[in-house]
């Protein structure tokens, strides 16, 4: 059986560089983020691309790559790096950012395709879904897609739910809104080939370790179930927040 393994990351910052505290648990330092890559290489893990994951023909375990948010570092820090290991990885942008200080502009997330990656939609606010209408939903879906396609000249088929927030609801608008599939930020392993419309997927942190990131890759069965059931708790903590 072959499985899936998405990591999913933020921002990367230069040494020494400054963090903004609210956002600082989900940015990671660049030296870190190469040990990551690095792993990854000298385990022969393959590395995939996400947006042909109906025609990868791989057995045992893959890993795909995804940044959220579209944070410039995507495109001076990430993009030279996946070039030197020979990774391809799927950028999701908030529509609204795009062009603001600190996040890409236009002609960079062009620059990004043109490269061999994917650009999905990672909403137009990067409100939490499940606190909107479903008509708002529905213009969050089918309004980034139509701005970033259009201004791109792509298809856009991958969607991120920003905060991971979504509901059996928002999850079937995917396919009614033109999408082929989503990622969630639930901690768990997808199959290959999957008919899933919501994929899982590891929220990297500036607290995950080197050795933390081999321990999953290796199938440690304790880390798994720790990971597991912080899903479960962040989960059910949001299911209160709906009620």
């Amino acid at each position: 059986m072959s499985s899936l393994l998405i990591l999913n990351y933020h921002r990367v910052t230069h040494e020494n560089e400054f963090i903004d505290p609210r956002y600082r648990s989900f940015t990671i330092a660049e030296s870190d983020f190469i040990k990551h890559l690095q792993l990854l290489h000298d385990l022969n893990i393959p590395v995939i691309h996400l947006a042909e994951l109906d025609h990868v023909n791989v057995s045992g375990l893959s890993v795909a790559l995804t940044f959220d948010d579209g944070h410039h570092s995507d495109i001076n820090i990430v993009l030279p790096l996946l070039k030197k290991f020979h990774f391809s990885a799927t950028f999701f942008p908030v529509v609204h950012h795009i062009n603001k200080e600190g996040y890409m502009n236009w002609e960079e997330l062009h620059l990004l395709s043109k490269e061999g990656h994917t650009i999905g939609s990672h909403g137009l606010t990067h409100r939490r879904l499940s606190a909107l209408t479903l008509n708002e939903v529905r213009s969050e879906l089918s309004d980034s897609k139509q701005q970033l396609g259009s201004r791109l000249g792509i298809p856009i088929r991958l969607f991120s739910f920003p905060y991971g927030d979504y509901t059996r609801a928002i999850s079937d608008l995917i396919p009614k809104t033109g999408y082929k599939q989503s990622v969630s930020t639930e901690f768990g392993f997808n199959e290959i080939p999957t008919k899933s419309t919501v994929l899982k997927r590891w929220n990297i942190k500036r607290t995950t370790s080197t050795r933390e990131l081999k321990r999953v890759l290796d199938g440690n069965i304790l880390t798994h179930f720790k990971y597991r059931l912080k899903t479960q708790l962040s989960n059910h903590f949001r299911s209160i927040q709906r009620t």
